[in-house]
């Protein structure tokens, strides 16, 4: 797992834009595959938090297996809140069996999974010059990427 990032948070936002979302607060659900493990489960809040912060809308978490609710679910509880246009951010790297899961939710715009994205190839980079990996003076590399 990739673990919640600022970098993770631009790539859901930019996976949000390129599915139609305006720039606003409509609200979004965060859908990821479910966990059983406490701390991914925290994890994905937190990713949930960074979100929030990087498009200043409120964001849920919702699971496409597991305990807690379900996209469907959240995306009705958005609705029934008095929100009619509600986000999908799918919190998946590539299309299959959970991202299926996550189609006819009910939200308005519904994100296609992260895959091969710059934000998300920076955080695979960082999280391996993390673990002492590799270095940073790969030719050709810049290392100093906003967030």
């Amino acid at each position: 797992a990739l673990g919640p990032s600022p970098f993770l948070a631009r790539a859901l936002a930019a996976r949000l834009s390129e599915a139609g979302r305006p720039a606003g607060r409509a609200p979004v659900v965060l859908a990821a595959a479910g966990s059983s493990d406490p701390r991914a489960r925290a994890d994905t809040a937190e990713s949930a938090r960074l979100l929030a912060a990087r498009l200043d809308a409120p964001v849920t978490v919702a699971f496409a297996a597991g305990e807690g609710p379900s996209p469907a679910e959240a995306v009705a509880a958005w609705h029934t809140a008095g929100h009619p246009d509600v986000a999908l951010a799918t919190h998946l790297l590539a299309p299959g069996h959970f991202a299926h899961r996550l189609t006819g939710t009910g939200a308005r715009w519904t994100a296609a999974p992260l895959g091969a994205q710059r934000w998300v190839a920076e955080l695979v980079l960082r999280r391996y010059d993390e673990a002492g990996c590799g270095g940073r003076e790969r030719a050709g590399r810049a290392w100093a990427v906003g967030v």
